[in-house]
């Protein structure tokens, strides 16, 4: 069994960034969602027009994220 080389520093910090990025993500809906009662009458919302809200959520970040695979194949990621 061969050794593998230890991860290169960019790779490390960009392992790093996106596990930051999950944690925040996870800590803001874990905030957000006791208080949505909250949200929804202080919005004066429906059953209905709060549920089609928060299935927006996900499904904008599904077109987000298949836009920002666009531009970068486009632009690329690289800095300038």
């Amino acid at each position: 069994m061969t050794r593998r080389p230890p991860p290169e520093r960019a790779s490390r910090r960009a392992r790093g960034g996106v596990a930051v990025l999950f944690f925040v993500n996870g800590g803001v809906f874990a905030n957000a969602v006791p208080r949505y009662p909250e949200l929804k009458a202080g919005l004066a919302l429906s059953n209905a027009a709060f549920g089609s809200v928060v299935a927006a959520f996900p499904l904008g970040a599904l077109l987000a994220g298949t836009v920002a695979g666009v531009l970068v194949g486009r632009w690329s990621s690289r800095r300038s």
